[in-house]
């Protein structure tokens, strides 16, 4: 398997144990970004919610990873 699928699937994994321990919707949106954020090797990443109600996008959750900190498969 090549080293980008091992970081999908470690990020996946992640996730999953992430949803299975908490009941915070935001903890786990926040855990789902900097995931998927490190797997995809990006500095920075986003989820936006749509409410319904007012037809308008909000922060679900976020990531900033600055190069220098953050290197792909370490925390």
């Amino acid at each position: 398997m090549r080293k980008k699928e091992i970081d999908y699937f470690t990020a996946l994994y992640d996730v999953a144990r992430v949803i299975n321990a908490s009941l915070e919707p935001a903890r786990v949106l926040e855990k789902i970004v900097q995931c998927a954020a490190k797997a995809m090797d990006v500095k920075a990443a986003s989820i936006r919610l749509l409410d319904d109600r007012e037809k308008k996008l909000i922060l679900g959750g976020h990531a900033v990873f600055p190069r220098l900190t953050c290197t792909r498969g370490r925390s």
